[in-house]
């Protein structure tokens, strides 16, 4: 009696091709492993790269507020010192009206002499 060809019989090539597979299979997860281990190695490169940009702009931050500053002073300064010659101005300019009027008596007062 002749046995029934069995139904899981392959081929020798279909043979490596599942052995090919099986192996590509398993090699799969490792390079996935270490592809996934690639993006978190360049994850946390990102995430210092981050942090330090964020340092720099809080120090960026924190010198242009002290900028802000020390130049809201000067505009206060600057202010006080227009407003004080503003005054002089309108001080002298009162002093030689009295002067001219002064001298204008004076000049009236010299005519009547001669």
């Amino acid at each position: 009696m002749s046995k029934p060809p069995c139904r899981f019989a392959l081929s020798w090539r279909a043979g490596q091709f599942i052995v090919l597979a099986v192996l590509a299979s398993l090699a799969a997860p490792a390079a996935a492993q270490q592809e996934l281990e690639a993006l978190a190695e360049e994850l946390v490169q990102i995430r210092g790269e981050v942090e330090s940009l964020n340092e720099r702009l809080t120090g960026l931050r924190e010198q242009h507020r002290a900028e802000m500053s020390s130049l809201a002073a000067q505009k206060g300064d600057l202010e006080a010192t227009r407003r004080r010659e503003a005054l002089r101005i309108q001080q002298l300019e009162q002093d030689l009206g009295e002067n001219r009027e002064r001298a204008a008596q004076a000049g009236v007062a010299g005519e009547a002499l001669v």
